[in-house]
């Protein structure tokens, strides 16, 4: 026992005498190619006759630099942004400018005043001698939220006149502007006709904190937090709304809509025959996978020749994670992105399947996902896939037909992988452990859940494990008879049964509530049965046991899992050696990139290829 632990102690002596020689090594190679520390600098300076510094003079040297405007703006920012979202602080709501998009908050003051902007030629133009020019402009500006948010906070002014273009829907107060009325007969709204504006934006409408019940008065409900009774009921309500003035509905924008899914949509939007925008912005119901739902839907019952007259600017849901707080680390994993939950697939490789459909059918609608000022390319940059520039430029070529380089798409595509970061010489080089190799990733494989005509995909986009490994002839060929499913339909099929946020139940919620009781299919072309139904199949009764559901799940876990969902706790595969491998990509992988990195953190940061990929690590 005692001759082991001096061997012990001895190996470990040897290790640390060559790691030594190593790093004495490697510092002189990198002094031999002129690299020089602040030891070598300050020698140089002395022989070069430089007197040496006073204490004084060294410490002005080294005293931290004043920090310039924008870093002070930034760091009040935070400090007024701690301990958001607000929830449970009855005055932080009065640091809120709006609480909906182009809502006011009565409570908050600009502190500067506004300024009259009749010196400005542009808005003297736009605005005095050019009629109805401002407003034109205006229109184009809202048919991409990134636009509008940045023109709108250039000035109060500017801020006040693109307000004034803008009508709400409450999907929270249940306030749809009198639209929810008839617009004629004895049951039209007696003090205010309904009307809509040039832009209608629907959206929940954050309420007061629970702790300021002293104004709410008699109405406590209205401080409490949303019901799903109150959410399903201000949804059949919007739906009465659209019944009425679908024909007046030019620019419409859904913003966070809790109970709006594609079905809701497949409904409404083909019944606005004058619509010439939507906007679909981080609705938890309606992720990424639905995107080509969303274009197909744009094209019904549109008029000849106008099946592409509708513009799209979709922000999938997406998953920022819970939030880290104080005994919540044991389930809180990280960012995933588009997903909440590890689902033990690759991410990136599967949003990149769905963008090889998604973007040559938008651009045969006339629709831009690609421009940086489009919210699904935002999305996309706030993904968990690296290098979104690069490879939707490589993309297109590939999907445009033009020659390129199979080999060094597929490695961009996989360039989050630790084996080779997208260096396409690694990528078709030896990699230790690597007995699948390569070059069924540059081979076409039939998807069958894939939209006709854009099915066949790349290798790279499928799992080699279980969707290829087991269909690979002794000789290397593959049965391109049997079926496979790429790692996007696999990413939709998993988005599609998420359970957390109660999901699952509201979806079936909506589901019962559109479904046909005998044929199982989805009402698509008849507003008016759907808002009889609503009531006949008694939804708000779905809603109700929702509620009762969520208010036994407070009381006996104490957490409420609409607003402080936690993650699942991880599996005993996810935290074996290789446990790495099965899990996704967490969005803050992306600053691991080498890309990005100085060649010395490059070189302390790559490991072991051999070692990682052993022991059955691509599982």
């Amino acid at each position: 026992m005692f001759g082991s632990q001096r061997l012990t102690s001895k190996k470990q002596k040897n290790f640390h005498i060559k790691d030594h020689a190593h790093f004495l090594r490697k510092e002189a190679e990198r002094k031999a190619n002129g690299f020089k520390d602040w030891s070598d600098e300050c020698t140089e300076k002395l022989a070069n006759g430089a007197t040496q510094p006073t204490w004084d003079e060294w410490v002005e040297a080294r005293k931290v630099p004043q920090k310039t405007e924008e870093e002070l703006t930034k760091e009040r920012v935070t400090e007024v942004l701690r301990n958001w979202p607000f929830k449970n602080d009855p005055h932080q709501s009065q640091k809120l400018v709006t609480i909906a998009p182009w809502a006011e908050n009565a409570e908050y003051q600009f502190v500067l005043p506004a300024v009259n902007q009749t010196d400005s030629l542009l808005f003297t133009l736009l605005y005095g001698k050019i009629p109805d020019a401002f407003y034109m402009i205006i229109d184009l500006i809202f048919e991409h939220h990134n636009t509008a948010w940045k023109f709108g906070v250039t000035c109060q002014w500017v801020w006040r006149e693109m307000k004034a273009s803008v009508d709400f829907w409450d999907m929270t107060g249940g306030y749809f502007g009198d639209c929810d009325k008839p617009r004629w007969g004895p049951n039209a709204s007696g003090k205010h006709q309904g009307s809509v504006a040039s832009v209608l934006i629907v959206t929940p409408v954050r309420r007061l904190p629970v702790g300021r019940l002293e104004d709410v008065g008699e109405d406590v409900s209205k401080a409490l937090p949303v019901s799903y009774v109150e959410q399903a009921t201000n949804l059949k309500t919007m739906c009465i709304a659209v019944n009425n003035f679908y024909d007046k509905i030019k620019n419409i924008q859904f913003h966070r809509a809790a109970l709006v899914t594609v079905n809701v949509l497949e409904l409404l939007v083909p019944k606005m025959t004058g619509l010439t925008s939507l906007g679909v912005y981080k609705c938890p119901l309606i992720h990424i996978g639905e995107t080509l739902l969303l274009l197909d839907i744009l094209q019904v019952d549109r008029p000849k020749d106008k099946e592409e007259q509708v513009k799209l600017d979709f922000y999938p849901n997406y998953h920022q994670g819970p939030v880290e707080e104080e005994g919540n680390g044991a389930w809180c994993h990280g960012s995933f992105g588009a997903s909440w939950d590890n689902w033990n697939f690759n991410t990136c490789l599967a949003i990149w399947a769905l963008v090889c459909n998604i973007i040559p059918k938008a651009q045969r609608q006339g629709i831009d996902f690609l421009g940086k000022h489009t919210m699904f390319r935002q999305w996309l940059d706030k993904s968990p896939c690296w290098r979104v520039e690069e490879t939707l430029a490589a993309l297109g070529a590939y999907l445009a037909g033009r020659k390129c380089d199979t080999a060094a798409l597929t490695a961009l595509l996989d360039c989050s992988n630790e084996d080779h970061f997208g260096n396409v010489k690694v990528y078709t080089g030896h990699i230790g452990n690597r007995a699948h190799g390569w070059k069924w990733s540059v081979q076409n494989f039939p998807c069958r859940l894939c939209p006709g005509g854009n099915n066949q995909k790349l290798g790279i986009f499928f799992h080699y494990p279980t969707q290829l490994l087991h269909k690979q002839s002794l000789r290397g060929d593959f049965d391109l008879a049997q079926d496979y499913y790429c790692l996007g339909c696999l990413l939709t099929h998993h988005l599609d049964n998420e359970e957390d946020h109660y999901k699952v139940d509201k979806r079936n919620m909506i589901g019962r509530w559109l479904c046909d009781d005998e044929t199982g299919e989805y009402n698509k072309n008849d507003l008016t049965r759907a808002i009889e139904e609503f009531d006949e199949k008694d939804i708000l009764r779905d809603a109700q046991d929702l509620d009762d559901e969520r208010l036994f799940h407070i009381m006996r876990y104490g957490y409420d899992k609409e607003t402080e969902e936690r993650q699942k706790p991880r599996n005993r595969a996810e935290l074996a050696k290789h446990g790495d491998k099965k899990r996704s990509p967490l969005v803050s992988a992306k600053l691991n990139d080498p890309k990005y990195m100085s060649a010395d953190e490059v070189q302390w940061y790559t490991s072991r290829k051999d070692r990682r990929n052993g022991n059955e690590g691509i599982w």
